[in-house]
């Protein structure tokens, strides 16, 4: 798309489109930029927020911080001061493992990631909620967060009402977004698994009323549970051991 045809589209129609840029573009950042520089009005179009909200960092950050490190560096900061849900995920990330680390991180920015569609973001949000004991409400925001990573609520509004206590609860989108939160950590932070982390509030001993709950059977390799706490529970621990976080 030129940029005389933007400019001879309504602001909001423009914005709609660098928006499309910004979340296709293999350089998305040096590209709005350009467009920037042809005029006022293209200069307030790409410095819309709605913009940068849409900004897909994953295509272009490795290349970007390898090339650019000065310009990436305040990148994502930038990035999540608009809203853009990867940059706050990474923003975060350094907040949470990183040198000043918080057993009891603010979430703020992270929870309005996880209200799209980036399930890493809302399992990491779920277990800080479970682990920082903010109360019931907290606890239910958690388990709708498993439930969603885990792919239950589509279940739900299937017409499956099946009740979940009649029926053994899986982990298998826990387990990927664990791998998945554990790398983005690793790489984000340069932080080793094993490496000790201020210790953090956790739930006590959930009481158990399964003989076959956390058995792993199958191929691959699923863990059934017998409720949403005693999912929750394994789950964090299994997160603490593998990067570094104890009690």
């Amino acid at each position: 798309v030129a940029p005389s045809s933007l400019v001879a589209l309504p602001t909001e129609v423009a914005i709609e489109i660098a928006g499309h840029l910004a979340a296709t573009l293999e350089r998305p950042m040096d590209d709005l930029h350009s467009l920037r520089e042809t005029c006022l009005f293209m200069r307030r179009v790409c410095s819309d927020r709605a913009v940068g909200r849409r900004v897909a960092l994953d295509r272009f950050k490795h290349a970007m911080l390898w090339n650019k490190p000065a310009r990436y560096a305040i990148l994502p900061t930038r990035l999540t001061q608009v809203g853009n849900p990867k940059a706050s995920f990474l923003t975060e990330m350094r907040v949470i493992f990183g040198e000043t680390c918080s057993p009891q991180p603010c979430l703020d920015d992270l929870t309005r990631a996880a209200t799209g569609e980036h399930n890493v973001v809302a399992y990491l949000v779920a277990l800080f909620l479970y682990m920082n004991n903010g109360g019931v409400g907290d606890d239910d925001t958690t388990r709708w967060y498993v439930r969603r990573v885990e792919g239950e609520e589509q279940s739900v509004a299937s017409g499956d009402s099946k009740p979940t206590k009649m029926r053994m609860l899986s982990n298998k989108g826990c387990q990927l977004c664990h791998e998945q939160t554990a790398k983005v950590v690793h790489q984000t932070t340069w932080r080793k698994g094993g490496e000790l982390l201020p210790p953090t509030l956790v739930h006590g001993d959930i009481l158990c009323t399964g003989s076959s709950c956390g058995v792993t059977k199958g191929w691959p390799q699923i863990t059934l549970f017998c409720s949403k706490d005693c999912r929750i529970h394994r789950e964090i621990v299994l997160f603490q051991r593998e990067i570094g976080i104890y009690n």
